[in-house]
């Protein structure tokens, strides 16, 4: 921030926390400055509310809380999939923009205009993040500690909304509110859609091998009384690769030998060190882990997360509005932008779909998107083309087929023609990025788009999309018209 910005936080007029009954909030800015709209955001305080492994009988285990917008697992799980629909409105211009179910819209859009590697670079602040090499996908709802002493805490995360995700005015650098008067900001919170879980033991089953230290891979051997601490059989380079935090609940699992009985009791880490030397890591408990006497010995020992019963739910505190103020800024002239309007319709699921719409005399644009249940990807199964019609001129010389290189053609003429750019292809849903690179996904994204002219009057479109097999057709459609206005 330089000397010439100010931070200013408005609350939200609403009380949280926020559910299905209380999800409408509403912020005012004042009038009478000159704001940098696309360094301003809306906050939302969230809160995971976790239920404690049935063996975490004193609640002392700090969990990971792994986050999804439906049952949709991609990530970068985008901000915006939190707000459902939108609306800005001033005291002097009345009515500037509103767009109803812009997480659809951005989710799908983003996926064309960012590239994988700005996509995996908001992991940093995602809700669904990438997994490490524990094959864990550490969320934001824990500071997990992976050395010394100091135990990992549960924390409660600010998710930001760039105001540039909502708005076509919130990618403004320069915004005269003298002009505009007070801006009146309304979302409709998705909060519907979060849902949370505790990740099981899903990494690498070598990493978790543990022994006695100086002993043989896996190993706790007779007479080890008092035992408090294990040491893992694989070395690690860095911390950073460790699946285990200071504050984790574990448990041990293995065989036993010389009539020892194997017990499997719950522990808490309560410290973690590494050997600079040869990069042998040290789990320490507060309790002994076991004693074994005589001739009684353990083999084939494990430690794992041990989260069994334990859930969690994730509800919205708070939403608050930050923006940049800009001091000494001149007033500025007048403003160009685009925003969406919004047409959505339910369909019936059958192997063709025919329907006209209107387009605005302003339109530059359409962008069709078939959202899927539980999610907020855009697709249909087994789609195989379509062909549509401008003022009953065909807007192109051939039928277009999904997956086609007309297709993306179609897809970048109009992404460019909005003023945006294609950066990546690999549409799949569901995807989950690995740390070494490798993606997992289920099905492609698919929508229909095109450019469009501006025009003296309305303009007819009609659509006609096919499907590969009868009741495969799309079920509903959003089509959003990209808008040219002035302020």
């Amino acid at each position: 921030m330089s000397s010439n910005e100010k931070i200013v936080r408005t609350q939200a007029q609403q009380v949280g926390p926020f559910s299905g009954s209380n999800n409408n909030v509403d912020i005012r800015m004042n009038g009478g400055q000159v704001v940098n709209m696309a360094k301003s955001y809306i906050e939302c305080e969230l809160r995971a509310n976790i239920t404690p492994a049935t063996t975490d009988t004193t609640s002392s285990g700090i969990y990971d809380i792994e986050c999804k917008l439906g049952t949709n697992n991609s990530n970068p799980a985008f901000s915006v999939g939190l707000v459902r629909n939108c609306r800005l409105s001033s005291q002097n211009q009345g009515m500037l923009e509103e767009v109803n179910r812009v997480d659809i819209l951005k989710t799908n859009l983003n996926n064309l205009t960012m590239t994988r590697d700005e996509k995996l670079s908001l992991s940093v602040s995602s809700l669904a993040q990438t997994k490490n090499y524990g094959k864990q996908r550490y969320g934001l709802f824990g500071d997990l500690l992976s050395e010394g002493t100091d135990k990992s805490k549960q924390v409660v995360p600010r998710v930001k909304i760039p105001l540039s995700q909502l708005f076509g005015l919130g990618e403004q650098s320069q915004l005269d509110l003298n002009r505009t008067g007070d801006l009146n900001f309304h979302v409709e919170l998705n909060n519907a859609i979060l849902q949370a879980s505790i990740p099981t033991a899903n990494f690498d089953a070598t990493m978790i091998v543990c022994q006695k230290a100086g002993s043989g891979a896996g190993v706790i051997p007779s007479s080890s009384a008092n035992l408090k601490s294990v040491d893992l059989n694989v070395k690690f380079q860095t911390l950073d690769q460790l699946p285990y935090w200071v504050g984790q609940h574990v448990t041990f699992t293995g065989s036993a030998t010389g009539g020892a009985t194997f017990t499997t009791a719950s522990q808490v880490i309560s410290g973690i060190s590494r050997a600079p030397g040869d990069g042998t890591v040290t789990l320490t408990f507060a309790s002994d882990i076991t004693t074994t006497s005589g001739s009684e010995s353990w083999a084939d020992v494990v430690c794992t997360p041990d989260v069994t019963g334990a859930s969690a739910t994730i509800s919205i505190e708070n939403v608050s509005l930050v923006s940049t103020e800009l001091m000494n800024a001149s007033p500025s002239g007048q403003v160009s932008y685009f925003t969406y309007e919004t047409e959505q319709l339910t369909v019936s699921a059958t192997n063709k779909l025919s329907q006209i719409f209107t387009l605005p005399p302003a339109c530059i644009g359409y962008y069709a998107m078939f959202p899927q249940a539980e999610t907020l990807t855009s697709g249909f199964t087994n789609p195989k083309e379509y062909r549509n019609r401008l003022d009953n001129e065909q807007e192109t010389s051939r039928p277009v087929e999904f997956d086609s290189p007309l297709y993306y053609e179609q897809i970048r003429r109009t992404l460019i023609n909005g003023g945006m750019r294609l950066r990546d292809l690999n549409l799949y849903t569901d995807v989950e990025n690995d740390p070494n690179g490798s993606i997992s996904g289920g099905g492609k994204w698919e929508m229909v788009m095109n450019a469009t002219p501006q025009t003296q009057g309305n303009k007819i479109l009609q659509m006609n999309i096919s499907a590969t097999a009868n009741n495969n057709g799309p079920a509903s459609i959003n089509v959003y018209k990209q808008i040219v206005k002035v302020l």
